[in-house]
């Protein structure tokens, strides 16, 4: 009597795993055609690396690879992969897999890569025997590679053989509602990983909005290094200059409500000489200062000095306005003060007049 009831549970919860697989895969159809594409090789021929690396620390400096640089696709799922958010959603598909076929170079001697296809051309890593890399091109002596997520450059054909190799790449599921999804363990995840990576960012949060809420979250490397803290969803981060897009915005306001002029001498807005003293005919302007064309000098004693008392030769290049895009964020502070001018109140206060209330 209890194998048989035993035999009938089990067949009850059969059923039941066999219902609900057919009800997903039916929400699945619903919500087909959402999936990111693999996009394994652009128009250009060029294929994107399956590096699961993700919070790996990078020192930016010569790279030696001793192991596959794509073995780690088809086995690994990096620390803190986040599954829960997805499947507590309802009529979602879960993330889905797939098998591509990338042509590979098995290097089979240690070798230098090189930043050009050029026995003089830097140095910028060393391939040990063992190693496989992802091939991109040729020339007559040389492979262009993919190397270190994102990384590419050339080595002598003669150290490696062309290869294909099958990837499992593991996609981000189609967001509709719900809690944000993590991009952890995905190929989207590990593709934003491979650039920070290769950028030796020492930490980044991202969120990908979706009709005005958190559809996708990623959180790559540290909040603080020293103390081994990660970055998670509610490390906060400096605004820095983003500031500069809060300037530009409320500068491009002030010439909607004709306030400002774009082209206009600085010299008459700000009511004092504002110009190169190397070129005094040169006129300088907020568009100048917006581009960072202006010709100015990031000076840190400048920051502390009036306005009227920066024109001086120490503070420009010797390039006449206008012409070189030279980064400045002593410019964009003059900007701000431009739009203070302008707009006759503080850029604080008419800030969070404009926009933030």
């Amino acid at each position: 009597m209890k194998q048989n009831l035993k035999r009938l549970s089990k067949i009850i919860s059969a059923a039941a795993i066999f219902l609900i697989m057919l009800l997903s895969g039916w929400f699945g159809y619903q919500n087909k055609g959402g999936t990111v594409p693999i996009d394994a090789v652009s128009s250009e021929g060029e294929q994107s690396a399956f590096d699961l690396r993700a919070n790996e620390e990078s020192d930016g400096a010569i790279n030696e690879i001793s192991t596959s640089d794509l073995s780690s696709s088809e086995t690994s799922t990096p620390e803190g992969t986040v599954s829960s958010d997805t499947e507590a959603q309802t009529n979602i598909p879960l993330s889905t897999e797939e098998t591509v076929t990338v042509k590979i170079v098995k290097i089979n001697k240690t070798t230098n890569v090189r930043a050009e296809d050029s026995d003089t051309s830097r140095l910028v890593a060393t391939l040990n025997s063992g190693a496989e890399v992802e091939y991109i091109s040729e020339s007559k002596k040389r492979y262009k590679i993919q190397y270190a997520g994102s990384k590419t450059g050339w080595i002598i054909k003669a150290c490696g053989d062309i290869a294909e190799k099958k990837v499992v790449v593991k996609h981000i599921p189609v967001f509709t509602s719900g809690d944000p999804i993590s991009m952890k363990g995905t190929k989207e995840g590990d593709d934003i990983a491979a650039i920070l990576k290769n950028y030796t960012t020492t930490g980044a949060s991202v969120a990908i909005i979706k009709n005005g809420t958190v559809a996708y979250t990623f959180e790559y490397g540290y909040a603080n290094k020293q103390k081994k803290l990660k970055v998670n969803e509610n490390t906060k981060f400096r605004i820095a200059s983003i500031t500069k897009v809060f300037t530009s915005m409320l500068a491009m306001s002030e010439v909607d409500d004709e306030k400002l002029d774009l082209d206009g001498n600085l010299t008459d807005i700000m009511g004092y000489r504002f110009l190169n003293p190397t070129y005094p005919k040169k006129t300088v302007t907020m568009r100048m200062l917006l581009t960072h064309t202006s010709g100015l000098i990031d000076r840190d004693q400048a920051f502390s000095k009036k306005l009227k008392d920066i024109t001086s030769n120490r503070n420009f290049y010797v390039s006449p306005p206008g012409e070189k895009f030279l980064y400045c964020n002593l410019g964009m502070g003059i900007a701000g003060a431009v739009v203070e001018k302008s707009a006759d109140q503080t850029i604080s206060k008419y800030a969070k007049e404009k926009f933030f209330d």
